[in-house]
């Protein structure tokens, strides 16, 4: 609703009111414990009053006017304005979080790339170290074997020149036993001989053969 038409709906009303009121103005009588008639004129006044009072306040709302009031005042302007900064530095601060959570999301995003793009290259380092441990193990394995058959070889050959040893030293005892009963032989016949004072060159010769051959036999 307009000012203008506020007014005039005031005016009116205002109007009627009184032309009723003129209208029926007469004298009558007063009545012990009867209101006055100027009681009703008071509350057709009130009336009056009212209904201007209504029609202003359609005119000229007082919510509108604080409205006003509440613009035209610094401290209340100058407090709208922090609690404008405030929603402003809030929605700057939920921006600069959600920046920062997506910086970190692409930073997670881009480590478990690396971590799976090494991972196939970890496997096969550690596969490699794997095979280089067995074969390194292999090898002193084999390294072990190998003189621990060497030395079984040089235990086998020292037993064997052992023996040969012996055998030689048996072989000679034997030999020298031999000679001893041959010399004791050889004595017998010479005595036998010199009893029986026979001599011929076939039994020198066989003599001296003898010698020879256990002259040999002692130089083994």
């Amino acid at each position: 609703m307009s000012v203008t038409a506020g007014v005039s709906d005031t005016i009116i009303t205002i109007r009627d009111k009184l032309r009723g009121k003129i209208g029926q103005t007469k004298v009558k009588r007063y009545w012990p414990g009867k209101a006055p008639e100027w009681a009703d004129d008071a509350d057709e006044d009130g009336d009056i009053r009212m209904a201007r009072a209504v029609a202003l306040e359609k005119a000229f709302p007082i919510q509108e006017d604080s409205d006003i009031v509440r613009r035209d005042d610094p401290r209340l302007r100058q407090e709208e304005n922090r609690r404008q900064e405030g929603l402003d530095l809030e929605e700057e601060d939920e921006d600069a979080m959600e920046e920062k959570r997506r910086r970190l999301r692409e930073k997670l995003l881009q480590r478990q790339q690396e971590e799976a793009a090494l991972l196939p290259e970890e496997e096969e380092e550690e596969e490699v170290e794997d095979e280089e441990e067995e074969e390194s193990e292999y090898e002193t394995d084999s390294e072990d074997e190998l003189q621990r058959v060497e030395a079984e070889e040089r235990a086998l050959e020292e037993l064997l020149k052992k023996r040969l040893q012996e055998r030689k030293v048996e072989t000679k005892q034997i030999v020298v036993e031999e000679i001893r009963k041959d010399q004791e032989i050889q004595k017998n016949l010479e005595l036998e001989a010199d009893t029986g004072d026979v001599d011929t060159d076939d039994e020198l010769n066989e003599a001296e053969e003898y010698e020879a051959w256990k002259a040999r036999e002692i130089a083994r």
